[in-house]
């Protein structure tokens, strides 16, 4: 039995203080698997089910940050990786958007992008297009015992 506070909610060592639920008592309050699929919606990770190219008929105010990152590597061409602050400094300018915090404004645009499967880290801070780099073939290590003789 699980005692309760001043407001009726339960308390104790075994409550999951995050939703106030029992060990194996189901959480009705959540709404992380709604928030899960309104994510994994928004953010393909799956190469098959990838977003569509960007209508390049809208204007980069009705875009979203990551969309206009992807025209500006798209326009930069397949051997000119960008490197990640003045990428999104351009998509600031592009988009119009008016930036308090540019530190968080950063933080914020990189995750986007991070998160993004269109994008690919080229190294040192570049970023370029999922599409310009071949798959990655993973390699098998080999271990190989050397015997000393004496």
């Amino acid at each position: 039995m699980a005692l309760t506070d001043w407001k009726g909610d339960m308390i104790g060592p075994n409550v999951d203080r995050s939703t106030g639920a029992m060990p194996g008592q189901h959480n009705i309050k959540s709404n992380k698997p709604q928030q899960l699929e309104r994510f994994r919606e928004q953010n393909p990770t799956d190469t098959a089910v990838r977003r569509p190219v960007v209508d390049e008929n809208k204007s980069f105010a009705e875009m979203s940050e990551v969309d206009i990152a992807y025209q500006i590597l798209s326009a930069a061409g397949k051997d000119n990786p960008i490197y990640f602050k003045k990428l999104i400094r351009e998509v600031i300018a592009k988009k119009g958007k008016t930036v308090q915090n540019e530190a968080a404004a950063i933080s914020e645009i990189y995750t986007m992008i991070n998160m993004d499967s269109r994008f690919q880290h080229a190294g040192d801070g570049q970023w370029g297009l999922t599409d310009w780099y071949p798959p990655e073939t993973k390699r098998s290590r080999s271990t190989t015992k050397t015997v000393k003789t004496a």
